[in-house]
C-alpha cells in the first residue's frame, strides 16, 4: 500500500509525501525482517530522490540496497541496482563512473544472462563513446545491442540503438 502511494506522489512531483511512504514501507520491511522488500522500498527511495534532484541520496539509497542484495545472495538485483547507478550517473554527465557501472553490470550479466540488463548495459558504455566522440567504438556497440533487441522483441531499446547508431 505504502509504495502503491508513494509512486502515485511520486508522479504528481510531490516528492515529500512520497519519500514519507517509501520510508513507512521499508520500516515494515525491516521489522518484518522482509530483505528483499528493503531492497525494493531501497530502490524505490532512490528513484524518488533521483526525480526530486538529489542524486548523492539517490545514490546512497541504491548503495544500501545494493548491499543488501549481496547480502542475501541476488547478484541479478545487484546488477540492477548497479545498472540503475549508471544511468544516474550518465544522466549526470559522471561518464567515467556511469561506464565503469555498466562495465561491471555487463561482466556479472554474462555470467547470469541477463538479456534486457545486458542491452540497458550496453546502452550506457555505447553513449559514454559517443560523448568520447569513438564513433568507431560505439557504432559496434549499437549494432550488437539492435541485433539482441531484435532477438529479444524489445523494440524500445531497437530504437533507442538505432537512433544513436545514426550519430555515428
Amino acid at each position: 500500500v505504502y509504495r502503491s502511494l508513494a509512486n502515485i506522489y511520486k508522479s504528481q512531483n510531490d516528492f515529500e509525501k512520497a519519500i514519507e511512504m517509501s520510508t513507512h514501507a521499508y520500516e515494515l520491511r525491516k521489522q518484518l525482517g522482509d530483505k528483499r522488500g528493503i531492497v525494493s522500498s531501497l530502490l524505490e527511495l532512490g528513484l524518488i530522490y533521483e526525480a526530486k534532484g538529489e542524486t548523492k541520496t539517490a545514490l546512497q539509497k541504491l548503495r544500501l540496497a545494493d548491499s543488501v542484495a549481496r547480502n542475501i545472495n541476488d547478484r541479478v538485483t545487484s546488477a540492477e541496482l548497479e545498472q540503475v547507478s549508471a544511468e544516474i550517473l550518465f544522466n549526470e554527465r559522471n561518464y567515467e563512473e556511469a561506464y565503469a557501472r555498466a562495465t561491471r553490470v555487463l561482466k556479472t550479466v554474462s555470467e547470469i544472462t541477463n538479456q534486457k540488463l545486458f542491452i540497458r548495459a550496453s546502452l550506457i558504455r555505447g553513449k559514454y563513446f559517443l560523448e568520447q566522440k569513438k564513433y568507431f567504438l560505439a557504432l559496434p556497440v549499437f549494432e550488437d545491442i539492435i541485433a539482441k533487441a531484435e532477438q529479444s522483441g524489445n523494440l524500445i531499446y531497437q530504437i533507442d540503438a538505432v537512433q544513436n547508431a545514426a550519430t555515428c
